[in-house]
């Protein structure tokens, strides 16, 4: 297995935010949904990138790569002939589920399947979509999953609790469906990830009404959606670990970050304010310096990819933070809840868990040691920046596991450490 090791160091200088893959992926099943060509500009080629791209072909659409630009030809609602009845996510778990219901516009059973660690990640509450006339078989509630269609509207209660993928998925087909439909969401959590499907759907033309709060959402049946022309806008989640790393050592420039994005992580920006690092917003990005560390409280309930960065800045500061619903951390890519823990114990930082919250207590440096990020992306990049304050050095085993959402993300991370 090979490794990298991080040592004691400054970081410096400026950086360009990769592309949203969470926001690639929802360009990419609108553009195979829309009735036309739709041209998707600087996407995420991240391995969960490129995975939603090879849907395209699967599912009856064409594609075609052009100078960072993928021009889809959409197929008006899977209504083109299926060319695979295999629909393979490799390890996406953002694709598996939303497409479980996208897969229901057809008549016939495809199967919805994925690789590595996905295969060991829950699904969610697939007997909920039997409403939607969406019938599936699974294993336990894990991939393979059977889907047999065709979708209906329905007026229902959804459980938001454990994911808003499903629901993602739901909001691109019903509005393809003639009857009009009406959910009710309960505890919906990642409410922002909604939003971004939301405002998705909005660019090709679909109009759906939904509370502020997002507990109640109308989607007019019969719709269609529409070709679009979309520029991909830069991911606050892979940018969050070197704005922590700015934070905690040095000072950076991330450009192309909105900061009146839907996306859910652009609220690191408020646990860096409450720390007392030096912070500035501007249009063309953000630009971070260390100070003070001060401990901070945070909930990461609606913004779950952001618990990895903050244990990296709780583990750096002036005494003990405290981040409140990790319950989700347990079923992404790896339980990133004991992924941080063994981690933390390794490095001698002293945590205490207690139901759904954890308290970190920071150290004024930290020891080194190895860590195995059990092929999770974002606790690989979490350590990596923990090591810009160790003298000892981190090693991260399998740091190509990055290659899921940030592939240049070593490359970049040792172009700007002085």
């Amino acid at each position: 297995m090979d490794s990298i090791v991080i040592k004691s160091a400054l970081i410096e200088g400026e950086l360009v935010a990769p592309p949203s893959k969470s926001m690639t992926i929802r360009a990419i099943a609108a553009s195979l949904l829309a009735c036309g060509k739709s041209t998707i500009i600087d996407p995420s080629f991240s391995d969960d990138g490129l995975a939603s791209i090879s849907l395209v072909n699967r599912l009856g659409g064409s594609f075609k790569v052009e100078d960072r630009r993928v021009i889809v030809e959409g197929t008006n609602g899977l209504k083109s002939p299926i060319k695979d009845s295999l629909i393979d996510c490799l390890e996406s778990g953002l694709c598996a589920r939303m497409f479980i219901p996208i897969c229901a516009l057809k008549d016939e059973e495809l199967i919805v399947d994925g690789r590595g660690t996905l295969k060991k990640r829950p699904i969610g509450n697939l007997d909920e979509l039997r409403e939607f006339n969406i019938h599936c078989t699974s294993d336990n509630g894990y991939l393979p999953v059977r889907v047999k269609g065709r979708v209906k509207g329905a007026s229902t209660t959804l459980d938001g609790s454990l994911t808003s993928q499903i629901i993602s998925g739901l909001l691109f087909c019903l509005p393809l469906t003639e009857k009009d439909s009406f959910l009710h969401i309960k505890e919906a959590k990642s409410k922002p990830y909604i939003r971004m499907t939301l405002e998705i759907l909005k660019m090709a033309g679909v109009k759906i009404e939904a509370q502020d709060h997002l507990s109640a959402i109308y989607i007019q049946g019969g719709q269609s959606l529409q070709p679009l022309t979309y520029t991909v806008e830069g991911d606050w989640s892979s940018a969050s670990f070197f704005l922590v790393g700015a934070a905690i050592s040095g000072s950076i420039f991330v450009k192309n970050l909105v900061y009146q994005s839907e996306q859910a992580d652009r609220r690191i920006i408020d646990a860096l304010y409450q720390c007392g690092a030096k912070v500035e917003v501007t249009p063309e990005g953000v630009w971070v310096q260390k100070d003070r560390i001060k401990p901070f409280k945070f909930d990461v309930s609606d913004c779950p990819d952001l618990f990895p960065p903050l244990c990296v800045l709780a583990a750096c500061a002036e005494g003990k933070s405290t981040i409140y619903g990790v319950e989700r951390q347990l079923f992404k890519e790896s339980n990133r809840l004991l992924s941080m823990c063994e981690g933390f114990k390794r490095l001698g930082i002293n945590f205490e868990l207690n139901g759904t919250i954890i308290t970190i207590e920071g150290r004024s440096s930290i020891k080194g040691g190895t860590i195995d990020p059990h092929q999770d992306h974002r606790i690989a990049m979490a350590f990596a920046i923990l090591g810009l304050r160790s003298d000892e050095g981190i090693e991260i085993l399998n740091p190509r596991c990055t290659k899921k959402s940030y592939p240049e993300f070593f490359k970049e991370l040792s172009r700007i450490r002085r």
